[in-house]
């Protein structure tokens, strides 16, 4: 299994591209859309599986196919987005994704499936933190953070979260 911190670079190259689809689509969810697409073009070859070996899409078709559904894709930016949160308020926020990692091992994901959430969460931490550089974490917003976060815990993964998209 890779490391959080080799997850963790992994994510932050994501970023620039969710960063680069983020600034040619309009619309929130036409948006979110263009930038899983393009992390998913940047995530073959790059995400390992737990033997660190590459992982490389079976055939034309699967390079196309998100891994994971749409409402999982999302919530996996969303879940990024509030680690993000929590790095910026020096809150430990490893938990928080590892829990992210247990729902969908307990749904029974493969290896690609488990890392494309991870890059997404890693996209979502990178770009809510980027986009907080520079500011400071008040005691209000960190003691939000730590709310948000358990809620988030709890809230795991879509039912149909396996279910390629």
């Amino acid at each position: 299994m890779p490391s959080p911190r080799a997850i963790f670079v992994l994510a932050i190259l994501v970023s620039a591209m969710t960063a680069q689809a983020q600034q040619t689509s309009s619309g929130g969810v036409d948006q979110r859309d263009a930038a899983i697409r393009t992390i998913l073009a940047g995530f073959w070859g790059n995400a390992r599986d737990v033997h660190g070996q590459a992982i490389e899409p079976a055939s034309s078709k699967d390079r196309e196919t998100v891994p994971v559904s749409k409402a999982a894709a999302y919530r996996a930016i969303e879940a990024g987005n509030l680690s993000g949160l929590a790095q910026w308020c020096g809150l430990d926020w490893e938990p928080h994704y590892f829990s992210l990692t247990k729902a969908a091992r307990a749904m029974k994901m493969v290896d690609k499936q488990i890392a494309f959430l991870s890059v997404l969460h890693g996209a979502g931490q990178g770009a809510f933190a980027k986009g907080l550089k520079g500011q400071t974490c008040s005691a209000g917003q960190r003691a939000r953070a730590e709310a948000l976060l358990l809620e988030s815990v709890k809230s795991g993964l879509p039912a149909d979260a396996a279910q390629p998209w």
